[in-house]
């Protein structure tokens, strides 16, 4: 069960295949994430800019812009948002230029629910690495005067 406490962790899925970008948004609400999608690299970029999720799954290949060129992209603006790269590409160079170009991770398609959710939640890690924590220190103020 989560804790109602915590934060919603905000996912962007970016797939031009209508039926992956449901499957992935699909995976996401089910682990309780809250998620929107994009079919492009331009409306990736827009949601980005928008809304900033805490960490974007993206697709290599889209139609209107290469899935680097669009991870670029996000992290000229954001350099600290986590993207991860979903792709069919698994050659050496596949793998290697997603993580030149920034990528945090990379899931081979087809990809494993677990391997994904993983991958994810391995991300929302470094999110919470970079996000100032609330003291938890007890009130400064003397006792004799509360």
């Amino acid at each position: 069960m989560s804790d109602p406490a915590a934060p919603v962790r905000r996912v962007l899925v970016v797939d031009d295949e209508p039926a992956i970008r449901e499957l992935l948004a699909m995976v996401c609400a089910y682990e309780g994430w809250d998620v929107r999608t994009a079919a492009t690299g331009e409306a990736a970029l827009r949601a980005v800019r928008a809304d900033p999720p805490d960490v974007v799954l993206l697709d290599r290949m889209l139609p209107d812009l290469d899935g680097l060129t669009v991870l670029r992209r996000i992290h000229a603006s954001s350099p600290a948002l986590p993207v991860i790269m979903v792709t069919a590409r698994d050659s050496v160079e596949d793998r290697a230029a997603p993580f030149a170009a920034g990528a945090t991770g990379f899931v081979t398609k087809p990809f494993g629910v677990a391997a994904l959710t993983d991958e994810v939640r391995r991300a929302f890690g470094q999110v919470a690495a970079r996000t100032p924590v609330p003291s938890r220190t007890a009130s400064t103020t003397p006792a004799s005067t509360r």
